[in-house]
């Protein structure tokens, strides 16, 4: 979950690690906040950890990341349901 500059809690899927897909060498905290559209560069956020999915893994293409990432919002959106937090 991420908490926005308006004070609404939006559902959000989190990624912790080195982008080892495109030979990340630094470790990278991003969120993706489902169905919300704007910009949140330099904008402070909360977020509130609710569960864990996977582990961070090296994909053969950015095609089959992309695959997976959209599997992980979908098990998002039903762990969220299930913790009735959405």
């Amino acid at each position: 979950m991420a908490r926005l500059h308006d004070g609404s809690w939006y559902p959000a899927a989190m990624s912790i690690g080195l982008r080892p897909t495109f030979g990340g060498r630094e470790r990278q905290l991003e969120i993706y906040v489902l169905d919300w559209n704007g910009e949140l560069v330099g904008r402070k956020i909360e977020v509130e950890f609710v569960d864990w999915i996977r582990s961070e893994r090296k994909f053969e293409s950015p095609e089959a990341l992309v695959k997976a990432m959209d599997e992980d919002i979908v098990e998002t959106r039903r762990r969220l349901a299930a913790a009735e937090r959405c």
